[in-house]
């Protein structure tokens, strides 16, 4: 019995503290839910203080041109923030709006435009006591008409009739938060089967 508590606090443990996540870019400005995935974005916290990003465009939707100019995000985090590199020497602002979306995000990173494209483009930011924590519990983009999201990218170029698309996605619940509740559900049934 012992041994199986071990593996459930251990797995619950792990989950908590995961240092890595990965977030689907799902839904496109006119806000149509789709099943192939437009891109991922790949979030990491491994270094203290410090998020790095990692947004990839699915080409195999979008096109071989496809190309990530812009990344909005929100955060739940009250310090300052500092871009500290990233592709194609991006620039970071606050309180602006993703290309084509009446959204405001808290951060907007602008990774330039033209030859090469970009499918995939990278940043890093720092910040006092800055983790993963921030993006999971950040709000919902607001002022819009269309399906409000915590991250959006503009991406140029793409094989869509416009050649443009905005294109979003929300924060999942937290795998920790699942498999606690799980886990207190397992436990409350091994007591009723060992009492």
């Amino acid at each position: 019995m012992r041994v199986i508590w071990g593996f459930i606090l251990i797995f619950i443990v792990g989950a908590a503290f995961a240092d890595t996540i990965t977030l689907n870019l799902s839904f496109e400005n006119d806000g149509k839910l789709t099943a192939n995935s437009f891109g991922v974005v790949i979030v990491s916290d491994d270094i203290q203080d410090q998020l790095s990003f990692r947004i990839e465009a699915n080409t195999s939707v979008l096109g071989s041109s496809a190309d990530v100019e812009q990344f909005g995000f929100s955060l739940d985090f009250a310090e300052a923030i500092t871009l500290i590199g990233g592709t194609n020497s991006p620039e970071i602002g606050q309180d602006r709006r993703v290309k084509g979306r009446n959204s405001i995000f808290d951060y907007l990173v602008d990774f330039g435009q033209g030859q090469p494209f970009f499918n995939t483009v990278e940043f890093t930011i720092e910040g006092d006591g800055l983790d993963l924590a921030a993006l999971l519990n950040s709000p919902l983009s607001s002022q819009n008409d269309k399906p409000d999201a915590q991250f959006f990218a503009h991406i140029q170029s793409t094989r869509t009739p416009g050649g443009s698309e905005s294109i979003g996605g929300v924060v999942p619940v937290p795998a920790a938060v699942w498999l606690f509740g799980s886990a207190l559900g397992l436990l409350g049934w091994v007591r009723c089967k060992t009492a």
